[in-house]
């Protein structure tokens, strides 16, 4: 089987544009979608739960992360992609994502553009990394793929231990981080997935701790072996040694003191080592610039910025 898409669901009346997206992608290509119910009842009656392709499993109010991981136990899709409930695919997704597979083969990850969209379905703001390869500096430093952009290959989800249920919040910044980390992506211009957001548009995740755990996923990224060699040869720009010295500087600043002295150490060495490496990059306007930003170009936080106002959600999920 090609793909299984995992849904995490509390059975909210979005459930339903979301897994009709999946049952109209190209037929030739083997899927399945799994349905995980969190919501402690049964789903509302649909349609679509009799469609052959569709599977619910029960999991009884456990959250998100867990049900994501419970369905992609079960899955037998080569790749693993999610979704969440209240997005939906575009016509053609499955398809431009196989041929981006097709064309590398070896690519732990495979990805393409997700958009932004109001309650209506207007398109507002395009999110897109733009980068096959060594993706691993961008999603250290900062950049972001959603969750619904891209599917992963089954044995490296496996390998590298699914989502880690810490991370309560930004679970699909650390999951790409250690597949980035594992080996290459694999990217198609097309458009692979609507992101809903817009005034109607609510979420009960818990913003409080995001920088928290941006902070952890970062410090374990740079804790992977050899993390420095694959940042290395990832950076193409100043822009992306800027962002690289920044990671490492921030966590040796903020790493505790005492017993962990020589992890601070290693990570302001690291980061000077980066900044030799950069070379001449570092008298350029852009190595300082990535220095100073909070949130780079490819981030949610920026994509959103392009959003009116009129539409913005009262809390942006990440």
């Amino acid at each position: 089987m090609f793909i299984s898409t995992v849904i995490p669901t509390i059975g909210r009346p979005s459930l339903d544009r979301a897994v009709h997206s999946l049952l109209l992608q190209e037929p030739e290509r083997s899927f399945e979608v799994i349905v995980v119910n969190d919501s402690g009842r049964p789903l509302p009656a649909a349609g679509w739960q009799a469609h052959p392709a569709v599977r619910i499993l029960e999991f009884n109010r456990r959250n998100n992360i867990l049900g994501r991981n419970h369905g992609a136990a079960q899955a037998a899709g080569r790749y693993l992609h999610f979704l969440d409930d209240d997005d939906w695919l575009f016509p053609g997704a499955y398809e431009a994502l196989h041929r981006a597979a097709e064309g590398s083969p070896e690519a732990v990850c495979v990805y393409g553009a997700g958009w932004v969209v109001d309650d209506s379905g207007r398109e507002l703001a395009r999110l897109d990394l733009g980068k096959s390869g060594n993706c691993f500096a961008e999603l250290v430093g900062g950049s972001w793929i959603q969750l619904g952009q891209a599917m992963i290959r089954k044995d490296v989800f496996d390998r590298v231990g699914g989502f880690d249920p810490q991370f309560v919040i930004g679970e699909e910044n650390q999951l790409f981080r250690l597949a980035a980390h594992q080996g290459d992506f694999a990217h198609t211009p097309e458009k692979i997935v609507h992101i809903r957001r817009g005034e109607d548009w609510t979420t009960s995740l818990d913003y409080t701790r995001a920088m928290e755990l941006e902070r952890v996923s970062r410090s374990l990224s740079l804790a992977l072996p050899g993390a420095f060699a694959r940042l290395m040869d990832s950076a193409e720009t100043g822009y992306w040694y800027g962002r690289i010295f920044k990671a490492y500087l921030s966590d040796a600043l903020r790493s505790p003191s005492g017993s962990r002295l020589r992890q601070r150490l290693d990570r302001f060495l690291h980061g000077c080592l980066a900044t030799a490496r950069a070379g001449g990059k570092i008298f350029g306007g852009d190595f300082w610039q990535a220095v100073r930003d909070d949130h780079v170009p490819c981030s949610h936080p920026r994509v959103l910025e392009q959003v009116p106002p009129a539409v913005q959600p009262a809390r942006a999920r990440s």
